[in-house]
């Protein structure tokens, strides 16, 4: 089964700009089952971005610095840009990787310069891994074993990846991916929306026993998010992690990272690189004093693509 909802339609139209949340409902038992961010925004004024190796000694190895200017926004009327303009700062569309409450370096008539040594950079981080499902008839990349197994009462497909190690190393190492994300597709069929498959996919991480924390399975495929089915298990008669995660059939991009027991504190921890090639996004608010809302006015994106 397929379900599919476009809009805007004849009975969703938006009225304001801004953050909302798509929430869809099991209508028998009126509860929430899916919910999904999303943005409306007005292509008001204009955000030149560009982004450079840090400017600090020590950072120049492992982080990548955002430096932006907005111009037009003499159309809005802004009065004070410190307290109306509201700017998050995004790597790779992850909520959990943002710099927020950004404000200006310089102003003039025409121009809102945001030009800092350090304080809005990242961490370049590392290339995703990736795993091919899309066949369940063919291996696609990384995957180990294919087969059907019966859980519950229910023939289901098991796919094993190869064995992950990390490997920290000094030098970056360039692996074409999609910066955390996936894409459902099936190699044999026309229909990835209702002729997809899905499959249990068991990955296995080579490492030894991280005392206090936890390690999960992160990215799109988790929703960047720390789910309790994303958890790697630590066996001890093999020394090593593995976990589960029942997807649908497609190419997808997946990390492993370090996280306490509260899930708060995230940690990567397969490497930090100026070089990695990331997707940063930058959100622009307007919000004068006499509104009681946030208005999203400006949009940009941009790689880092150019400093590898």
């Amino acid at each position: 089964m397929h379900y599919e909802c476009v809009f805007p339609n004849e009975n969703i139209s938006f009225k304001k700009s801004g953050n909302y949340i798509i929430i869809i409902y099991d209508v028998e038992k009126n509860i929430p089952i899916i919910t999904k961010r999303f943005m409306v925004y007005e292509e008001i004024i204009d955000i030149n971005m560009t982004i450079k190796k840090a400017t600090l000694a020590r950072d120049i190895v492992n982080k990548q610095e955002i430096d932006f200017h907005i111009t037009g926004h003499k159309k809005l009327n802004i009065i004070d840009p410190h307290s109306e303009l509201k700017i998050i700062i995004q790597k790779n569309d992850d909520w959990n990787d943002i710099i927020s409450n950004c404000k200006p370096s310089f102003i003039n008539n025409n121009n809102i310069e945001y030009d800092y040594q350090g304080e809005i950079s990242f961490l370049g981080g590392s290339e995703y891994r990736d795993f091919d499902i899309k066949s369940l008839r063919y291996y696609g990349k990384n995957i180990q074993s294919i087969n059907k197994k019966n859980i519950q009462g229910v023939n289901i497909y098991n796919a094993q990846l190869f064995k992950d190690k990390i490997e920290y190393s000094e030098e970056y190492e360039f692996k074409y991916d999609l910066n955390g994300k996936y894409v459902l597709s099936v190699a044999e069929n026309r229909e990835a929306e209702v002729e997809g498959d899905y499959v249990l996919v068991k990955f296995i991480l080579d490492m030894e026993k991280i005392e206090n924390k936890d390690i999960y399975i992160y990215g799109e495929l988790t929703n960047w998010d720390i789910l309790k089915e994303s958890k790697m298990i630590y066996n001890e008669i093999t020394k090593n992690y593995y976990g589960s995660l029942f997807l649908k059939q497609g190419y997808y991009n997946y990390q492993y990272i370090l996280a306490h027991p509260n899930k708060n504190n995230l940690t990567r921890i397969e490497g930090e690189y100026h070089e990695t090639r990331n997707k940063y996004s930058i959100y622009t608010y307007y919000t004068p004093p006499w509104r009681d809302y946030d208005r999203l006015v400006g949009i940009a994106k941009s790689a880092s693509n150019a400093l590898n």
